[in-house]
């Protein structure tokens, strides 16, 4: 009986062990006819048919050279994958210093697409912190301006090493001796409509790729998102991450490609090193990589290579609003309700039926210039809604620039429901000059001029009936399984023809190549669409998401992630479109428009746009203290407008993002790394934003070091870990940083230009200062940008157990500045002051103040000083702190 027993048990055994172990448990076609293995990680395993994950048969996936595998144990897991090393990966044939020749494949495998004759690989170190790394055919070459130096500063490339195997292509970027990405667990495959590249990333934290949901989580699952703007799927491609590789220094990789990409991600090994597989419609695949090590250094190497992102004049960080109601009612409505409300906006489209096609008036003058009148009145700039289509035989369809379904026919579809459309081709030389007499036929019928455009529908949306039209798919071998219904329908058939090239060589640039054109002086445009480079000429409008809770979060991640990928300016749309999705109640909207608009008021810019829903969400039509609320947020932004404008500045000269997540000014705080829920403004502002239904509680996290209540002074010490804060519905939490200094304004006005022109500055001093009795000197310092005389301003407060002073410099001479324009300080709050001082001496005009702890104490006609000790807030209001006077100020204040 024990004998039959054991026979049992074996059986079992041998049935159930390759299932519990499926590494081990593929089959393997004999060696002569492919090598490499299928016993790799169910984390790195490739699929072997991008084209299509149905009908795959054994025999198939055998005659590829790839493994198969019946028993899908992995969600998501391809059935057919590739080996380790591919039987599709290059092999070397010559290495030299300019460029590495490359073979097609050393195993007689099948592949239904044609792959390129001659495949090679150039690295070269394009700028300080920047190596390109561009696979391409010798037979095609390519410039992307990589240039010709081949001596790398920092990182250290490998292209072959396997003792076995000499000429194997085994691809790594090194840096430091740790590896930050290596392309030796998938397949290189360089075809003309279909190409690959794998990249096994040096540890979980990636962030960005065009939004994937794993991006801050750390956690890697089977995911795909295909960068492809269309009205149906994403609104900003951008195939950019950074990274952090195995010494903790952070990198950044753009790929740039030929022709669109999908992205692949799947958890890699010992779901520590997600693998992301670039898959794209054919052509060139080019790595940039940037080399860090820190946040800010990879943003300043993007920034030098994409190009330096255009300074937003002050009134762009305001508030715009636009709205789709087919008329003028609700515009007339809006300017008058914000107005009785009191609430700044800087910028009105008036309505996106205005402009129904590119530069084409969609209503009659009359009511064109009732509308310019009213916004004239109302001090508010005019941004009209500008889509790229052409109204077919209307006064703007002239010339030969536009987009051809061969050399003879333009290609025309429908935009609305009557609208026989052509598109513009921005790679056509003579596009520059259609579009700059267009926009001056455009401005010649207006009576205000235009402070820029909101670009919209320029994915493109171009709406055409495949049966109606010949598309011709059938040349293209891979479409991305999102796109199956949408390609053809809802966008430009990928083959009509541009000046250069295909449309779907053309696809991914074309928001970018639509701002360059916007990108008229004296003016400063935004785009719903975004594509990279397109900062260098203008700012983007986040995407449009229903009012709910995680599109909230979703919302404040997209900005996060469009930040570090090049965009600083990034106007967030509050309270999202209501659509037709259904909300239980009015006043769980009223809650989420509200935690949503406090929100938005700290990021680069806001933008409301609605249609003819019941409710339009904007600010004034909320009661009771929900529209307090917000128009309280709101005056809190614009009085905040000249350090959010000098944070631009940073972005312009840096590229710094304005708005970025905590790991970029706490790097080395690995509680930082995972979260996105919290945000940075700048280097001094810690937002902490409420997220769900009410509750009166809010657990933030508080990196180490001292903080202040922005607006309270209230002091908290940041131990480095999670903590219960008090909620207050009137107000977001929002922290300062001990050791910076905020500029600001004293009062908001209804827009950014009337403020600056009519309330003083003010300056809010955080005192860096840990210790106390004070043993050592505390600090904070801080700057101002002033564009209109080109000068940033520092300020540099110290303090010690006997005195502290606040210093104002000027470096510029005094003579540049401006007549009629204000520049006098004339309230400085300083936080972390104790004890009480006795007295505030203002050097500048050799004259003491006297502290006083009565918030209602009148002071003198040279400044007011007031003490809470409750806080240690020393507030000095009513004084004459005028720059532009001296380049030195002074005050100090005694113990």
């Amino acid at each position: 009986m024990r004998v039959i027993y054991t026979i049992i048990i074996c059986i079992l055994i041998g049935f159930v062990t390759p299932l519990l172990l499926n590494q081990n448990f593929e089959y393997s076609p004999p060696t002569n006819q492919v090598t490499g293995t299928c016993h790799i990680e169910l984390g790195v395993r490739t699929a072997c048919f991008p084209e299509t994950d149905e009908n795959v048969t054994e025999a198939m996936c055998l005659d590829r050279g790839c493994c198969y595998q019946e028993l899908n144990l992995g969600a998501n897991a391809s059935l057919c994958h590739h080996r380790i090393p591919s039987s599709h990966l290059l092999n070397v044939t010559q290495q030299t210093a300019e460029v590495v020749q490359l073979v097609n494949s050393y195993a007689k495998v099948t592949w239904p697409d044609k792959k390129v004759e001659k495949p090679a690989v150039k690295a070269r170190q394009v700028s300080p912190g920047h190596v390109g790394i561009l696979f391409f055919d010798e037979d095609n070459p390519i410039d992307l301006g990589l240039g010709d130096n081949t001596e790398f500063e920092q990182v250290q490339l490998r292209y072959q090493g396997d003792e076995n195997d000499d000429q194997r292509l085994r691809f790594q970027v090194s840096k430091d001796e740790k590896v930050l990405l290596d392309l030796s667990y998938g397949p290189v495959i360089l075809g003309a409509t279909y190409s690959e590249l794998s990249l096994l990333i040096a540890s979980s934290l990636v962030y960005g790729l065009g939004g994937h949901e794993f991006s801050f989580e750390g956690q890697h699952v089977f995911q795909t998102q295909t960068l492809y703007n269309t009205e149906k799927m994403i609104y900003h491609s951008h195939p950019f991450f950074m990274g952090l590789d195995g010494n903790r220094n952070f990198f950044g990789v753009y790929v740039e490609s030929e022709t669109p990409l999908t992205i692949e991600v799947l958890p890699g090994l010992d779901n520590l090193r997600p693998l992301i597989v670039f898959h794209s419609m054919g052509g060139y695949i080019c790595l940039h990589i940037y080399e860090g090590p820190m946040p800010r250094d990879v943003s300043r190497q993007l920034a030098a290579h994409l190009g330096q992102p255009k300074l937003a004049p002050k009134w762009a960080l305001g508030y715009h609003i636009c709205r789709n109601t087919g008329g003028i009612t609700e515009f007339k409505a809006a300017v008058q309700g914000m107005a009785d409300a009191g609430i700044p906006y800087d910028s009105d489209c008036i309505d996106e039926s205005l402009y129904p096609t590119a530069f084409q008036l969609g209503i009659s003058s009359a009511n064109l210039e009732s509308a310019l009148t009213i916004l004239t009145d109302s001090d508010k700039k005019f941004l009209p809604k500008q889509n790229p289509m052409v109204l077919v035989g209307g006064p703007f369809h002239t010339g030969e620039s536009f987009i051809m379904w061969n050399v003879t026919e333009e290609y025309q579809g429908m935009f609305g429901e009557d609208d026989m459309v052509v598109l513009p081709d921005f790679s056509h030389p003579d596009v520059a000059s259609w579009w700059t007499t267009s926009f001056e036929s455009m401005q010649s019928k207006l009576s205000v001029e235009v402070s820029g455009m909101t670009l919209a529908h320029n994915s493109p949306l171009i709406e055409t009936d495949p049966f109606d039209f010949d598309c011709d798919l059938e040349e293209l071998f891979f479409i991305p399984r999102e796109l199956n219904a949408t390609i053809d329908t809802y966008s430009v058939c990928p083959t009509a023809e541009h000046f250069e090239g295909s449309h779907l060589t053309q696809h991914p640039q074309y928001p970018s190549d639509h701002m360059t054109l916007a990108d008229v002086p004296n003016t400063y445009s935004f785009s719903e669409y975004s594509s990279p480079g397109l900062s260098a000429h203008g700012g983007v409008i986040a995407s449009s998401m229903h009012p709910t809770w995680s599109n909230m979060r979703a919302s404040l991640k997209e900005v996060l992630e469009l930040g570090l990928a090049g965009n600083p300016v990034v106007a967030m749309n509050p309270c999202g479109v209501l659509g037709a999705v259904p909300l239980n109640t009015s006043m769980i909207l009223d809650q989420i428009c509200l935690r949503w608009y406090q929100m938005a008021s700290l990021m680069p810019a806001m933008y409301s746009f609605y249609g003819n829903e019941k409710m339009n969400r904007l600010p004034y039509k909320f009661i009771g203290s929900y529209r307090d609320w917000i128009q309280h947020s709101i005056e809190q932004r614009y009085k905040l407008m000249p350090y959010f404008h000098t944070l631009a500045h940073e972005g312009a000269t840096a590229g710094a993002p304005i708005v970025r997540p905590l790991f970029y000014e706490f790097p080395d705080d690995p509680n930082t790394l995972r979260n996105y829920e919290q945000f940075m403004v700048g280097n001094g502002i810690l937002v902490s934003p409420m997220m769900e239904l009410a509750t009166t509680q809010l657990l933030a996290y508080i990196p180490y070091g001292t903080w202040f209540g922005l607006w309270s002074g209230q002091k908290f010490q940041g131990i480095g870990d999670w903590t219960l804060l008090e909620d207050k519905p009137f107000q977001i939490t929002s922290h300062l940083r001990a050791g910076t200094i905020i500029p600001g304004l004293e009062d908001p006005y209804m827009n950014v230009e009337e403020s600056y022109l009519q309330s003083n500055y003010s300056l809010i001093v955080g005192l860096g200062c840990d210790k106390s009795p004070r043993s050592v000197q505390c600090t904070a310092t801080g700057t101002m940008y002033i564009d209109t005389i080109d000068v940033s301003i520092t300020f540099e407060a110290t303090a010690d157990e006997k005195s502290g002073s606040l210093v104002i410099n000027q470096s510029n001479a005094v003579s540049e500045c401006l007549t009629g324009e204000i520049t006098t300080i004339s309230s400085v709050i300083i936080y972390d002051v104790s004890p009480k001082p006795k007295s505030v001496k203002l050097s500048y005009i050799d004259t003491d103040l006297d502290v006083s702890d009565n918030p209602f104490n009148t002071g003198s006609d040279l400044g007011i000083a007031y003490y809470d000790e409750s806080v240690g807030r020393l507030q000095i209001t009513s004084i004459d702190l005028n720059w532009c006077l001296a380049d030195h100020l002074q005050l100090e204040w005694i113990f």
